[in-house]
């Protein structure tokens, strides 16, 4: 067959597979290869219908055969560490994406590819490497800047860190979910906040993002008070934040975005979002020692959460999941219970489910001893039963912040693929919280062996605090 004749035969094997019918096309494209087995452009068309099909084994052992065939043809390499990362596979990708991006160091797509990578597996040095070049090659990518800003603030460089964090607002996915509660902002009638002195002003703080990122950031409210004490900080949040902030003596008052009205007939000077107040606060050699519980006040267990706890046990809280429409929420949540299901049912030990879906057909399914608060409505509630428990065990979700910045023992499990920046690289404390101590995967998905040292940590734990 010509050249152009079996390119004209790929075509065809291209359409009949993208009409719906990939088997049939798959069987055709294996029969040419009979006649052709080392036929790279036939070989790549399969890998790439197996790829799609979700055959990704033998998908992967054909671009492995064509990387042999063509050891320097860049795109069958390309094609592999794609399907790689498919199949979660990111630590064997990283030394294909790296060799890539050091043979070809102005090609901005392996640059970026291996930045994202070398973020997403926590090899900061590289990342910071190769997202440096993919944005030196494209200096108006605000996705790439964001992560770049990510990064930055994972190594500890906090300045340059919170400098580029603020193109979050033009990235392509994060830049369309903002939304202000008010007319004015919206307008451009009041001026965002750039660092004035605020003292005899009113700031307005708006929120953003997820519950976790706010509770982090709420520190810096405390902290702007305690250095402008005239100033009145109003906020506008979510609903579930409400009472919690309500209670704080640094924030003078609260709206939702149910308020538009009353926060349009409220003067204030200045407004921010709540993830631009910490470049004010945080630079390289921040000293995040000195930090103590910020969020601190009397509150009353409701009597219908009288009933969670036991006296002659240690009462623990519990989470295994997010938000499940967080962009990473299959590497930071548990699929279910079951995971946890052997530490929960030890007997010396009550555990507490903290999330607020409902657990019951986990719990007769699997067994499990542990009890479900009921009417979890906000987080609030959720702040008076942390404040009676001994410890919380929670993947990274806003409970693990809540606990920190409560000063709450917790101890956060983390997953080993793009854990946020939050964390810090690799280390089993976090500077932000002195009473969250944290539990890393060593591979993905591999909840087993976190579970197994939680276990054992919690054994000596529970000897501790009887003993004291």
């Amino acid at each position: 067959m010509s050249t152009n004749g079996l390119i004209h035969k790929i075509k065809s094997l291209e359409e009949l597979f993208n009409q719906g019918s990939r088997l049939e096309a798959i069987k055709n494209t294996l029969s040419l290869l009979k006649k052709a087995p080392n036929h790279e452009d036939l070989l790549n068309t399969l890998a790439i219908f197996y790829a799609k099909n979700k055959q990704l084994e033998e998908s992967s052992l054909i671009f492995k055969k064509l990387i042999k065939l063509s050891s320097n043809e860049p795109k069958f390499k390309y094609n592999l560490a794609n399907l790689l990362v498919l199949q979660y596979k990111f630590f064997e990708c990283k030394p294909i994406l790296e060799s890539l991006a050091e043979e070809y160091t102005n090609n901005f797509k392996y640059q970026r590819e291996a930045g994202i990578l070398c973020t997403k597996i926590g090899d900061l040095d590289l990342a910071k490497k190769y997202l440096s070049r993919a944005i030196n090659l494209d200096k108006n990518n605000f996705d790439l800047i964001f992560t770049m800003s990510t990064v930055l603030l994972k190594k500890g460089e906090f300045a340059e860190g919170w400098r580029l964090y603020e193109s979050r607002f033009k990235h392509s996915v994060i830049g369309k979910k903002f939304q202000v509660a008010s007319k004015r902002i919206f307008e451009g009638k009041i001026k965002r906040y750039s660092g004035e002195d605020l003292s005899n002003k009113t700031l307005l703080i708006h929120d953003e993002q997820g519950f976790g990122d706010f509770l982090l950031v709420m520190r810096y409210l405390e902290s702007l008070k305690r250095k402008y004490k005239s100033v009145n900080i109003i906020v506008v949040c979510k609903e579930p934040l409400r009472e919690i902030l309500q209670r704080t003596d640094y924030i003078s008052k609260v709206y939702t975005y149910s308020d538009q009205r009353k926060i349009d007939a409220t003067h204030f000077d200045f407004w921010d979002f709540i993830m631009s107040i910490p470049k004010y606060f945080e630079n390289d050699s921040t000293d995040f020692d000195n930090f103590l519980p910020y969020i601190n006040y009397e509150s009353k267990l409701k009597s219908r959460y009288h009933n969670l706890f036991e006296e002659n046990k240690l009462n623990i809280g519990i989470s295994y999941h997010g938000n499940s429409g967080f962009i990473n929420d299959e590497h930071r949540s548990m699929r279910s219970l079951e995971p946890l299901k052997e530490l929960i049912n030890q007997d010396r030990y009550n555990f507490i489910y903290l999330n607020i879906d409902d657990i019951s057909d986990q719990v007769k399914k699997l067994g499990l001893k542990i009890k479900q608060p009921r009417e979890l409505e906000s987080f609030h509630d959720t702040y008076t039963i942390l404040k009676k428990l001994d410890l919380v065990i929670s993947t990274d979700t806003a409970i693990v912040h809540l606990a920190g910045s409560t000063g709450v023992p917790c101890w956060s499990l983390l997953g080993c693929i793009s854990t946020s920046w939050i964390w810090g690289d690799k280390k089993d404390k976090t500077m932000r919280y002195p009473s969250v101590s944290l539990y890393r995967q060593k591979k993905p998905n591999d909840w087993a062996y976190v579970v197994n040292k939680v276990k054992t940590d919690l054994d000596k734990f529970s000897s501790a605090l009887l003993s004291s």
